[in-house]
């Protein structure tokens, strides 16, 4: 290629693009914590409470704990009394009184226990929960929110070594009750590793085993509890394989060959399709729910297998530094650049009320003790225009509820969206969903919206956002629905409507609204060559980030460049 048409394309390139990640799209301070954040969730209050090691970093979680305000940047390590090693634990938010739910640790042997405790999110207070133990020790367990309240517990390994087959559910009003009825003896083999569980629109668990290919769901309303095989996945998936619930009944499962899967649970039998590649395998990976409903993918590796001929992920040289954006209304895949450190076992992802990613942790085992956390800023807030904002909304709701909201500006709203806070560890977050919603533009500054069934928006809490014809979402107003009025406020009412809507809902627009369509096209969408390892994709992502930085000012020195070189090329 001649150097003039050279210049034609790379300049055609670089003005198509708008804004993205550019250079800045990870803060460049790697902050502090006191623990490796191997557990974390956003709690009332827009805290995010995160446990998993000892003050050193070192396996055993034993008294320690973290919050983190992601507002000031400021954490407070504290120590409980309980005893409770809460190392490779579950955590589930308790509707009834908005407080976490910690099921299950370690005994000392890499087994489990039954303890269960309680994290006040007023207090900050971790304690031994008032109505007692499960009936089966777990470590390495699932847990998730039931439509009516309640907390479903599967999985993990028993204090014997072998795998606890019988699930459990916990009620705020009498305990825990176990459900012989649906025992899986399919949790053996080492299936008992924080199985992927889900919560369909029909109210029915569903189980995705990684270490075969069955698919089960469990009916818990009969007592005793009832399961039954559904079907089966197309595909292999490592134990510390992501997924994550992104939108009603469809589930993104990551596969042992880079595959992004998309399963749709809401069936008698569920349907699977195989929607994108990310040239590799990505296990020990951090899913997060962005405000506009696509998904952030952060750390892990290339690699299965360890130097030490383990099989946990530990592998610094195979560490994937870079974002990945899946976009699931086109199953593009982008790449963004790169943070600082890997993050490997025990690391974590989270998205937050401000639309920030939360990336950290890593370590217990090394090679890396990461007490620390990045934070990458999606090219939404690399935007100079001012962010939409609500400006007054309930703090709580119920399921279905009609309720206004009100905003600075209605007619600039495209979207109404609703993203479920839920646990997150080991590339697992079985709570965590996001909703569109819909609405209706009443005036000028009100907004009418209409919350979801309870099967769907589950108890619990969860962050609306309002995002604006250019996909620049609002700061998360944090709202608690069919669950106790959060803390520090009293259940506001005032906004909740018990009329049906008064005239035909918003419908979100089925493409996606976003800043720029900077996706590639075609199946293979990643950008790059086929590697195994983020160093040797360096040279690739610094071509991306040139040409996709913050493009402003670059595309208009670029446009000068060419009124003074032009003449000189043709």
């Amino acid at each position: 290629m001649k150097f003039a048409d050279w210049f034609l394309v790379s300049l055609s390139v670089l003005l198509a693009v708008g804004p993205t990640f550019g250079d800045e799209g990870w803060e460049r301070n790697v902050q502090k914590l006191g623990v490796i954040p191997i557990h974390a969730m956003v709690v009332p209050g827009g805290k995010v409470f995160m446990y998993g090691t000892d003050d050193q970093g070192e396996q055993g979680g034993g008294l320690y704990y973290d919050i983190w305000d992601p507002v000031s940047g400021e954490h407070e390590l504290l120590k409980h009394k309980t005893k409770t090693n809460i190392f490779c634990t579950t955590l589930t938010m308790d509707p009834s009184t908005g407080n976490v739910l910690v099921m299950g640790g370690d005994n000392g042997d890499n087994d489990g226990v039954k303890d269960v405790l309680e994290f006040d999110s007023t207090t900050h207070e971790l304690r031994k929960h008032p109505l007692g133990e499960m009936h089966y020790a777990r470590w390495y367990g699932t847990s998730v929110n039931l439509p009516n309240g309640d907390v479903f517990v599967i999985g993990g390994r028993d204090e014997n070594g072998d795998a606890s087959v019988i699930p459990e559910v916990w009620s705020p009003d009498s305990g825990w009750r176990e459900l012989p009825g649906a025992e899986l003896l399919d949790l053996e083999r080492k299936n008992w590793w924080y199985p992927h569980t889900f919560v369909n629109s029909n109210g029915k668990i569903i189980v995705i085993l990684h270490r075969n290919t069955n698919v089960y769901q469990i009916d818990r309303t009969d007592g005793r509890g009832r399961v039954q095989k559904i079907g089966e996945k197309p595909f292999s998936s490592n134990k510390l394989g992501a997924s994550i619930m992104f939108d009603v009944d469809k589930v993104m499962i990551l596969d042992d060959d880079g595959g992004l899967w998309v399963v749709d649970i809401g069936s008698s039998e569920p349907s699977w399709d195989r929607v994108a590649k990310i040239k590799t395998l990505r296990i020990n990976a951090g899913l997060s729910l962005l405000p506009d409903g696509r998904v952030a993918i952060t750390g892990g590796t290339a690699s299965a297998v360890d130097k030490d001929g383990g099989s946990i992920g530990v592998d610094e040289d195979a560490a994937v530094k870079y974002v990945q954006i899946w976009d699931p209304r086109t199953n593009d895949v982008h790449k963004g650049p790169r943070q600082q450190l890997a993050r490997l076992y025990h690391s974590s992802g989270l998205i937050l009320p401000d639309g920030r990613v939360f990336s950290g942790g890593g370590g217990a085992p090394g090679p890396l003790v990461n007490t620390n956390y990045e934070l990458f800023d999606p090219e939404y807030l690399d935007i100079s225009a001012k962010r939409p904002e609500i400006l007054k909304a309930p703090s709580n709701i119920d399921a279905g509820d009609v309720f206004n909201i009100l905003v600075d500006d209605a007619d600039a709203v495209m979207k109404v969206t609703a993203t479920k806070s839920g646990g997150m560890t080991h590339s697992r977050n079985a709570d965590a969903r996001w909703l569109n919603l819909d609405f209706i533009v009443l005036t000028s500054k009100k907004i009418q919206v209409t919350a979801r069934e309870i099967n769907v928006m589950l108890p619990g809490l969860w962050m609306l956002n309002t995002i604006d014809a250019d996909g620049v979402p609002s700061v998360a107003h944090l709202m608690g629905v069919s669950m106790a009025p959060l803390p520090h406020s009293s259940k506001d009412t005032s906004l909740v409507e018990t009329l049906e809507p008064t005239a035909e809902p918003t419908k979100a627009p089925t493409e996606t609204r976003t800043v720029a369509d900077y996706q590639a096209k075609g199946e293979d969408v990643d950008v790059g060559v086929d590697v195994d390892s983020d160093e040797d994709m360096d040279d690739d992502i610094v071509l991306l980030e040139f040409v996709t930085s913050s493009a402003g000012a670059v595309a208009t020195g670029f446009a000068t460049a060419v009124a003074l070189i032009a003449p000189l090329l043709f």
